[in-house]
């Protein structure tokens, strides 16, 4: 894969196919929530595409293109035109949640940007599903879902506390 973020659809190939994929990513700026806190650059260092984003994007196709096992014309469409976009909005909604303080309360309810971060990750898995992506235990998980055995590795490795 090639030019994530930009505006060049055609992204090179999954598998033996062309994969076209939206994932046009905003320019950084000042008007960013979370600006000042970005670990990809320093406000003295002008960044042209929001680099966390880009990163994200970079990160989360690289597993989807490990991870697809039939890689055909729908399977490729589903990434690029649905769980690509899909993605780019859950990074947005997280870099929101973030800029508000990890403050889970506005007023007297639950902040409605959490409802669609929630939202926004069932559509995902339920893609993915329909992708055939499932964990190896045989349990109807999606990719997801995450990784448990990272965690087991980290505790062996003493990286994190032991339950």
């Amino acid at each position: 894969m090639k030019n994530i973020g930009d505006m060049n659809l055609y992204k090179g190939k999954m598998g033996e196919l062309q994969l076209i994929m939206w994932d046009a990513l905003p320019a950084c700026s000042e008007e960013c929530p979370i600006y000042e806190d970005c670990p990809y650059g320093t406000p003295t260092h002008k960044r042209l595409k929001c680099e966390m984003r880009r990163r994200y994007l970079e990160s989360v196709m690289g597993s989807l293109e490990k991870g697809i096992p039939k890689k055909d014309e729908m399977s490729n469409l589903s990434i690029g035109l649905m769980i690509a976009p899909l993605f780019s909005h859950l990074i947005s909604f997280k870099i929101f949640e973030h800029s508000m303080g990890h403050n889970i309360m506005g007023g007297k309810s639950i902040h409605p940007v959490y409802k669609e971060i929630r939202a926004t990750i069932k559509s995902i898995n339920d893609i993915l599903r329909d992708l055939g992506i499932n964990n190896k235990d045989g349990k109807d998980r999606g990719l997801i879902d995450g990784n448990s055995d990272y965690y087991d590795d980290m505790i062996k490795k003493g990286r994190v506390p032991q339950p």
